[in-house]
């Protein structure tokens, strides 16, 4: 009853509901970056194209259907010596793990705490 009690305290307080999800959105993250070894098919596509950017390959770094702010950060991330697909692995993960931020303070303004 205890433990319930202190998990009933700790989910009521939004803010710390939030840092226990980044804090575990970190640690998969690591694990996933280190433990993953296999990317399908558009992470492969992704990393070509940050692999082209990486080398100055601009004409096929950029693709007119892709955004390109992930294969630029990925692209930046293998001119500093990390493997195309770690990179965009690296990249996904920090994207994904930043959105956090935003998606709690939207659903703090539509949902009562």
């Amino acid at each position: 009853m205890k433990i319930l009690h202190q998990l009933e305290i700790f989910f009521a307080n939004p803010r710390k509901v939030m840092s226990l999800t980044f804090v575990l959105g970190v640690i998969l993250s690591i694990i996933g970056i280190v433990f993953c070894g296999s990317l399908y098919r558009d992470g492969m596509l992704y990393s070509q194209i940050a692999h082209y950017f990486a080398l100055g390959d601009y004409s096929r770094g950029f693709q007119s259907w892709i955004p390109p702010l992930f294969p630029v950060l990925a692209g930046l991330l293998c001119k500093l010596g990390v493997k195309a697909y770690i990179s965009t692995m690296i990249v996904s993960s920090t994207l994904c793990v930043l959105a956090i931020f935003p998606l709690y303070y939207i659903l703090c303004y539509f949902v009562d705490k």
